[in-house]
């Protein structure tokens, strides 16, 4: 796998998109052994890995692969954005909801305690301190793990 990813590396720094017949030979035998995986979601990291660093032509010789065994790489790739991103946006909305409450409740957030927040990416973790937000007596309270 890494060597593969290694061979369209070395194409792209060269400034092709079509690595040579050599190289495209391994990556290829390696994305058909991907497609043999048990693991589905091993199957489909190691195509959106593949997927991701190959480029122009190539990749489309290597999307006509896997989608040859079922595997529509780009709906692949797009779900797994797109579920990263709704979880992005639910962390990020409770976050701002989060800092809107605490000013709200009247309590001081200095830089520091809102960057903490707003880098918390654990929705759990979030929403844990959104329930203490309106009973707590100071910011420390609401944000003790």
């Amino acid at each position: 796998m890494l060597v593969a990813l290694t061979r369209l590396g070395e194409a792209a720094a060269r400034g092709t998109d079509l690595p040579d017949a050599a190289a495209q030979a391994e990556v290829l035998r390696v994305a058909e052994a991907a497609t043999q995986l048990d693991d589905e979601n091993r199957k489909r990291k190691v195509a959106s890995l593949l997927h991701g660093a190959a480029k122009g032509r190539f990749r489309a010789i290597l999307q006509e692969l896997l989608e040859a065994h079922h595997m529509r790489a780009l709906e692949i790739i797009r779900e797994e954005g797109r579920e990263e991103g709704r979880e992005e946006g639910r962390a990020e909305g409770r976050a701002k909801t989060l800092l809107r409450l605490l000013r709200l409740r009247g309590f001081t957030v200095d830089v520091a305690v809102s960057a903490r927040i707003l880098e918390t990416t654990d929705v759990a973790q979030l929403d844990r301190w959104l329930d203490r937000v309106l009973t707590a007596k100071s910011v420390e309270e609401v944000l003790a793990d």
